[in-house]
């Protein structure tokens, strides 16, 4: 707890400081990717978790990197899906759009 800014001796919690701050910079996003991390093998299943992968959360864009063209094809078909299982989990429009980029060339999958 700290004082309150003005001078005054009531005490806040720090995350009232902080908290405003910290929503900015991002960590709920961090914690919402590192959900969306843990639940992806359920999601998408373990042949696809092999090949597609979660990148960042971006906003409710979510990036996934594929390890071949064939894969990013056959993700794309996938998309809308994939957003509603991970949307039932993780809470309604938290991913509202997901692009597909294939992973560069010497980059580990």
């Amino acid at each position: 707890m700290s004082k309150r800014p003005g001078g005054d001796r009531k005490l806040v919690h720090i995350r009232d400081v902080l908290g405003p701050t910290l929503e900015r910079l991002g960590p709920k996003n961090l914690m919402v990717e590192a959900k969306l991390r843990k639940v992806w093998p359920a999601v998408v299943g373990p042949e696809l978790a092999v090949h597609a992968k979660p990148g960042r959360l971006r906003g409710s864009t979510l990036v996934v990197f594929v390890s071949s063209d064939t894969w990013a094809t056959e993700f794309r078909y996938l998309t809308e899906l994939v957003r509603e299982k991970l949307n039932a989990r993780l809470g309604a429009d938290t991913v509202t759009e997901i692009t597909v980029s294939k992973r560069r060339s010497g980059e580990a999958f």
